[in-house]
């Protein structure tokens, strides 16, 4: 209970701006907001303001702490679920453009940092997802780069298992000569096998073999998305990843 209530009051005072004049954080202090900030974020499924409290935390901690080492990809990561939710458009494509700047200094800043590789991957994977055509190809170059570092520099890391998924998506997806069925397989394949609870995964692998034509086995990766009672994160499971498996399922009804 202590832990918790010394969370609450350290990011109350942060968003009062109450402590404008600080110029230090100690670790526990950061590490109490960052944990409340993670609390806030597994909510924006059912409450619409999480986001903007949870980037408005991770701001002050920026003015105040802008050495931290997570700080700058933290900041990659609530920016990219902003863009998320307002979908692909160009509306959301300049705030996927705002959190690919944020991972790129976290990166430059901190080469070691699964957090930092991941979330260059990830940013620069939908931007080129947005972007399509001739001028996605650099972006998903290296997206399929950083994804494939963070996977070897921490593979049972909750980062790198997301990495195989979205590598997964990004070989499923993209059109010739980029495009790899067989590639797609294996890393989705291995974020299941990493992460069984993990929505992304289930739905990344019912499009694998949707593209190979086994609808049987699409529609069982469906089916398990749909009927996991604990998924790794709810609220990707449910504003994302469960209409999804959805789709795939009258998909398949229309093939059949």
């Amino acid at each position: 209970m202590k832990a918790v209530v010394f969370s609450i009051c350290i990011s109350t005072i942060l968003a009062n701006g109450v402590r404008a004049g600080m110029s230090t954080l100690s670790k526990e202090e950061i590490n109490a907001i960052y944990t409340e900030s993670w609390q806030i974020l597994s909510r924006i499924h059912i409450d619409p303001t999480a986001l903007d409290r949870a980037i408005g935390l991770y701001e002050n901690v920026l003015k105040i702490a802008p050495g931290d080492r997570d700080i700058h990809w933290k900041l990659s990561e609530v920016t990219f679920k902003k863009a998320e939710i307002l979908g692909n458009d160009e509306k959301s494509l300049v705030i996927y453009k705002k959190a690919l700047d944020y991972a790129n200094i976290a990166r430059e800043k901190y080469p070691k940092s699964i957090g930092a590789r991941f979330w260059v991957g990830c940013c620069s994977a939908r931007i080129a997802e947005v972007l399509d055509g001739i001028r996605s190809l650099p972006l998903l170059n290296q997206a399929k780069t950083e994804l494939r570092v963070a996977i070897k520099l921490e593979p049972d890391h909750r980062f790198a298992t997301l990495a195989n998924t979205i590598l997964a998506a990004i070989y499923t997806k993209t059109p010739w000569p980029l495009k790899d069925i067989e590639k797609a397989e294996k890393f989705a394949l291995v974020a299941v096998e990493k992460d069984p609870n993990l929505t992304l995964a289930r739905v990344n692998l019912a499009h694998v073999f949707l593209e190979q034509g086994k609808y049987a086995d699409a529609r069982e990766q469906a089916f398990i998305c749909l009927n996991l009672s604990e998924p790794t994160y709810v609220r990707d499971a449910k504003l994302y990843n469960w209409p999804e498996a959805r789709r795939i399922l009258v998909k398949i009804d229309q093939i059949d």
